[in-house]
């Protein structure tokens, strides 16, 4: 579901990310609860790939939303993924690709919204480290530009 998501936040297909996780999500979260009550040992929830698509899934959500419904509504659901990272508070080594999914989510709303120094300061505050070298540059590069236009 996350890769179909994808796919269409870069095609802006907006409103097929929000009519996928509106239809379908709940039904794949019951899904993977059921089976995964099967397993022996039992395992904590959520975990592993399964809280990575959710992060995945709940950004390319909230991008969706921020650009049909506004940028105030995409950051009201960035603030229900962060409630989802306190809840499920993994590890920021052990983890860090969890982290990484959900920082990005954030800086791509703000970006979205033209946010630039925002999203330039909340990579700074997270560390750098949680970001991809491209994420760094784009954002930079786009600061940069908007700085110039701007003095």
């Amino acid at each position: 579901m996350w890769e179909l998501d994808e796919h269409d936040v870069v095609a802006g297909e907006w409103q097929k990310v929000i009519d996928r996780q509106r239809d379908d999500w709940q039904r794949v979260t019951d899904s993977f609860v059921e089976e995964n009550s099967h397993l022996a040992p039992r395992r904590e929830l959520p975990t592993g790939h399964f809280a990575l698509a959710t992060i995945g899934c709940q950004g390319c959500y909230a991008l969706a939303v921020a650009h049909l419904k506004g940028t105030a509504a995409g950051m009201a659901e960035i603030r229900r993924l962060e409630d989802y990272m306190k809840r499920l508070n993994p590890d920021r080594v052990g983890n860090k690709a969890l982290w990484d999914c959900s920082y990005i989510a954030k800086v791509r709303v703000l970006e979205q919204a033209g946010d630039y120094q925002a999203a330039s300061d909340f990579m700074r505050q997270q560390g750098l480290k949680y970001f991809s070298l491209f994420d760094i540059r784009r954002v930079a590069k786009e600061l940069a530009e908007m700085n110039s236009c701007h003095p």
